[in-house]
């Protein structure tokens, strides 16, 4: 059942997102953005996000790839229509909470690549 909603969430995140959560993207540096390994990246993030993350089984818990691949290809998008650009605006089909969990694995995205 947890599965069946996260792919109506991914599916939502790609065609139809429930919001768009604004990151500062100012100090993340062009050659950052060029180096970045998903798989590692994926790897610490989800990491980081099971030791902080309270709530159930979720849509990260299910594919934290897919979010790390939403995530990078809105950094490289927004990089390349303007190189200096200060925010991104990223997709969430899940909900548009503080709490939502895609939100926060966002973020810890957003720290992992500014280290």
């Amino acid at each position: 059942m947890v599965k069946m909603l996260a792919q109506a969430q991914m599916q939502m995140t790609l065609t139809n997102p429930i919001t768009l959560h604004t990151l500062a993207i100012d100090a993340v540096k062009p050659e950052t953005i060029e180096s970045v390994d998903p798989v590692a990246l994926t790897a610490n993030a989800f990491k980081r996000f099971n030791a902080t993350f309270k709530g159930g089984y979720g849509p990260v818990h299910v594919a934290p790839r897919f979010w790390t691949d939403v995530f990078v290809a809105t950094l490289v998008k927004a990089r390349e229509t303007d190189a200096h650009a200060k925010t991104m605006d990223v997709p969430n089909g899940c909900c548009n909470v503080d709490t939502c969990p895609v939100k926060l694995y966002y973020t810890i995205l957003l720290e992992s690549i500014r280290e």
